[in-house]
């Protein structure tokens, strides 16, 4: 919905305006106008990681910035948990090495589920030497669910912001370039 009035323009400042130091340098939008078919975005972009001494720290999520809040904040629910239709979401991410960087440190991937099979989401990292690849999918099969269910969601949206935040990946320079 937040595409349907604005130009492929209008969203490539949108998202540079939210995410300083973001610089997009291809943009691709498919299904947006097709409500019945899943939204895909993809970008390519410029961006300055974090310099740590002489490694460079870098927070996965750093362009998922609008996902990182836990919805459930209260401390208990008496009513039923509604959310209008069931929902999912897939992340990838693709970081082009080009042979300059070495990985000294990667996340390990994880999943976490809820009971029921209400929902679940997963992380999956892989690199090779010129490529790190990751992976995030999330889907809640359920659209309504007992107000039971609000701490474990509650912990589970708790998790996937710790996923997202504090998972980074820490590159050096190869000494050869």
């Amino acid at each position: 919905e937040y595409l349907n009035n604005k130009t492929n323009n209008d969203i490539i400042l949108s998202k540079e305006e939210s995410l300083n130091g973001i610089f997009i340098t291809k943009y691709f939008v498919e299904n947006k106008f097709k409500i019945e078919e899943q939204l895909k975005e993809s970008y390519s972009f410029v961006y300055e990681p974090e310099i740590v001494g002489k490694n460079i720290h870098l927070n996965p999520f750093f362009f998922q910035s609008n996902s990182l809040k836990n919805p459930f904040k209260e401390e208990k629910r008496v009513f039923p948990i509604e959310y209008g239709h069931s929902s999912s979401g897939t992340y990838l991410l693709k970081i082009n090495l080009n042979n300059k960087y070495e990985v000294l440190q990667i996340p390990k991937s994880k999943t976490i589920n809820l009971p029921e099979k209400i929902g679940s989401c997963t992380i999956t990292y892989s690199n090779s030497p010129e490529v790190i690849n990751i992976r995030f999918n999330y889907s809640l099969n359920k659209y309504s669910l007992k107000a039971d269910y609000y701490e474990t969601l509650k912990e589970f949206f708790d998790k996937v912001v710790e996923f997202q935040t504090k998972d980074i990946i820490v590159l050096k320079k190869n000494s050869t370039n």
